[in-house]
């Protein structure tokens, strides 16, 4: 994690702060060679951000730009990958998209797994995530 990164991430809640994001995106994008990976970092904070002050749409398409560029890479994202998923499984819980819920807490916790072992925080969130679908679409035995 870079040392701009906790910053943006704190700032993330504010609509107006979404600027400093958006400013930092702009510049990573005008550098050559520039880290794949922190630009996938910086769309994902701005799709956290959009989402936190309701704008569930912007948030969905930033979310996709990040995993263009985590597809586009050759790169291990690890950690990274997971948290995108984390916000695509709870991103879809919000729009009301179950099935896109569990699909993306499923792969969440086999990526959790994987990248940072059994048992993780991360595994746990995904499993709240999936528990919420199975709630919402009636499946309350699965929960």
């Amino acid at each position: 994690m870079s040392r701009v990164e906790p910053l943006l991430i704190r700032s993330a809640r504010s609509p107006q702060r979404q600027a400093i994001i958006e400013d930092a995106l702009r510049l990573q994008n005008t550098i050559p060679d520039a880290d794949p990976l922190m630009t996938a970092r910086l769309h994902l904070t701005l799709s956290e951000s959009r989402e936190m002050t309701g704008n569930i749409d912007e948030a969905v398409a930033e979310l996709g730009k990040t995993f263009a560029v985590l597809d586009s890479t050759e790169l291990d994202a690890g950690p990274l990958a997971v948290r995108a998923r984390l916000h695509e499984s709870a991103l879809s819980l919000s729009t009301g998209d179950y099935a896109l819920t569990e699909r993306a807490a499923k792969q969440a916790i086999e990526e959790a797994t994987a990248v940072l072992g059994p048992g993780t925080d991360e595994e746990a969130m995904a499993l709240m995530f999936m528990s919420k679908a199975y709630i919402f679409t009636e499946r309350m035995p699965q929960s």
